[in-house]
């Protein structure tokens, strides 16, 4: 698309699908020189891709010379032009120009020639990262896994990723691959291949396998990539087998072992949680010793790209709120900023290694919906059913996301900013019992309570 600039005395070429354009004719300000344009008020483009201007104030129209087209002035009985490649970092095939004379203009010719030179690409391959969408996959599972070649630019050449498949699991018996090889096709930034486990299950209870890509020698690109590994999960469950004490009675000064066994080993930790009663409490009369690396943990938590949910580097995300479930999920409120503080609210699985975002900002950055993108939040509640509870400070109202609903509803506040009984003034919590709400009002300087 070609425009005419008329204020800023240019002419604009957008190529389809960019976001901005490039200046074509002109853009050396208001003038009459041969580089300037005063007013252009339309543009014109022939057939060979020359462009034609109305240069309103200097009452001309105004070519630009694009085509090969070689000059002999009056007088003279030579004149040429000069072919310049145009350098550019994409590694490409050999490409050709061929020229063909043709509407001669003011001479006469018998000759029935073409003149062919051809521009040799001297850029480097691309560079390939490969990477999977997930360290894991379920025996039978409905999702697959991705084996993603990206190369760092668009290259005019097919690039070619050689794969060798080994590992503890079968292929075929446990897993399929849909290729041995990833294509990235010429003019293309990325392909893939998925890994599926979809229709093949047993009943064994089995321990972690793996499913290992060995990268062999990239046809028209290059990696540092050498070997990625896949680990396939079962999905049958062991059986407790056995839970017993040392002995049923203890001194103060003595200690007791409590021992669970399983009937196999399975592919993730197994973990069994008690319920303390009795006379003696917990922290006071009795408590628990373990390993250390088994008493603390470390959950990663990194920024995360909501589209991909993959981790991105650069992104600055603050974590300002943490609850947990009574199913051992970890949700995590982390807020991003983009022009306003854009809040999504994470649900760590634990127990399955996923996560996903649950409420709040998505991917989507023309998301206008108010009941949908979070702004400034700092503090949130999970219900027992599930339910989540969001006191959005810049907004001065709770929100009320029903289990599995990205949408939310006023539930408390919403009134503007104020001191009334039903406005606040920066919300910064939320706790929740018996479906009445209770709010941390910070500038206000107090807890207010609102009744179902």
């Amino acid at each position: 698309i070609y425009i005419a600039d008329r204020e800023r005395h240019r002419v604009m070429k957008w190529i389809p699908g960019a976001t901005s354009g490039v200046v074509v004719m002109g853009g050396n300000g208001a003038g009459s020189l041969d580089n300037q344009l005063y007013y252009p008020n339309d543009v014109a483009i022939d057939s060979k891709g020359n462009i034609y201007a109305v240069d309103d104030r200097n009452q001309r129209v105004t070519k630009m010379q694009l085509s090969p087209e070689i000059l002999i002035k009056n007088g003279e009985t030579t004149g040429s032009i000069t072919i310049v490649p145009i350098e550019d970092s994409r590694d490409e095939e050999n490409e050709t120009i061929i020229l063909e004379p043709e509407n001669l203009v003011n001479v006469n010719s018998s000759l029935n020639e073409s003149y062919t030179v051809t521009i040799n690409d001297d850029d480097d391959p691309e560079i390939v990262v490969i990477s999977l969408s997930d360290n894991e996959i379920e025996e039978n599972s409905g999702t697959d896994v991705n084996l993603v070649a990206t190369s760092s630019e668009i290259s005019g050449k097919e690039i070619t990723v050689p794969l060798t498949i080994s590992g503890t699991a079968t292929i075929n018996d446990e897993f399929t691959v849909s290729n041995d090889s990833i294509v990235i096709p010429a003019n293309s930034k990325s392909a893939s291949i998925s890994i599926s486990t979809k229709d093949l299950d047993d009943s064994e209870v089995e321990i972690k396998e793996s499913i290992i890509f060995t990268i062999g020698e990239l046809a028209n690109g290059t990696t540092t990539d050498s070997e990625l590994l896949l680990n396939l999960i079962s999905d049958d469950l062991p059986t407790l087998t056995n839970l017993s004490a040392e002995k049923s009675q203890i001194a103060e000064h003595e200690t007791v072992g409590l021992t669970a066994s399983i009937s196999a080993p399975h592919s993730r930790d197994i973990i069994i949680d008690f319920k303390s009663n009795g006379t003696a409490l917990l922290d006071s009369d009795y408590k628990f010793e373990a390993d250390f690396e088994d008493t603390y943990q470390t959950v990663l938590i990194e920024p995360m790209d909501t589209e991909t949910f993959t981790v991105k580097e650069g992104k600055y995300v603050g974590h300002f709120d943490i609850h947990v479930d009574s199913l051992g999920n970890i949700y995590t409120l982390e807020r991003e900023r983009g022009g306003w503080w854009y809040t999504h609210i994470i649900k760590h699985d634990i127990s399955k290694g996923t996560r996903e975002v649950v409420v709040g900002r998505t991917y989507d950055e023309k998301e206008i919906d108010d009941f949908v993108n979070l702004r400034r939040v700092d503090g949130f509640f999970v219900a027992k059913n599930g339910d989540i509870y969001v006191a959005e400070e810049s907004e001065a109202r709770v929100l009320l996301f029903k289990n599995g609903s990205k949408t939310g509803t006023v539930v408390a506040g919403g009134n503007g900013y104020g001191d009334a009984a039903n406005q606040f003034q920066h919300p910064t919590d939320v706790f929740v019992k018996n479906d009445t709400i209770y709010v941390a009002d910070k500038s206000n300087q107090r807890v207010m309570r609102w009744d179902p």
